[in-house]
């Protein structure tokens, strides 16, 4: 795991480092920034030694379970935008869009907003509904499921809209 996130970071710093003829997209150093962030949050029972352990104190199983669910929010969204740029700047180059600035601005800022609102719920049910707290033995992290909007409905529905939407544009 530790290695995967040494990858990572070095996957970012190459990104940042190296030269090339086409600039590269805002959009693929925001998604890669998210998947460091989402390697450290799904270790986080490994950061604070609680990995091995029956059982997980509260307040570390319900702020692991928040972030984890909040982060995959924010990834969605975030592949979801570097797809859909990538798509936009094979279709028309390198012509310069009259609201590209915008659509940056919201393709970067879109998955801290989902990540920020999926963080504030998950926190407020598991505050409320602590029994909803689960952790698979033989998993690293803990989750939240309760069948309603943060125990996974509406995050299953934004994969599916992302999923189906990076079909179309890649069609």
């Amino acid at each position: 795991m530790l290695a995967g996130q040494a990858g990572l970071i070095a996957l970012l710093l190459t990104s940042c480092i190296s030269k090339s003829l086409e600039p590269r997209l805002p959009v693929l150093y925001n998604l890669y920034i998210i998947l460091i962030l989402e390697s450290a949050v799904h270790s986080l029972l490994l950061f604070t030694g609680q990995y091995m352990n029956d059982t997980i104190d509260q307040v570390t199983c319900l702020s692991q379970a928040a972030l984890v669910r909040a982060i995959d929010s924010a990834f969605i969204i975030s592949a979801f935008a570097f797809v859909f740029e990538s798509w936009r700047r094979a279709v028309r180059g390198n012509e310069r869009a009259k609201n590209g600035a915008l659509r940056i601005c919201i393709a970067l800022g879109l998955p801290y907003l989902t990540f920020l609102l999926y963080l504030l719920i998950t926190v407020m049910d598991g505050i409320r509904s602590p029994q909803h707290l689960f952790r698979n033995p033989e998993s690293f992290f803990c989750t939240y499921f309760d069948g309603t909007f943060t125990g996974g409905l509406v995050l299953y529905v934004e994969m599916m809209v992302g999923a189906f939407g990076m079909f179309i544009i890649q069609s």
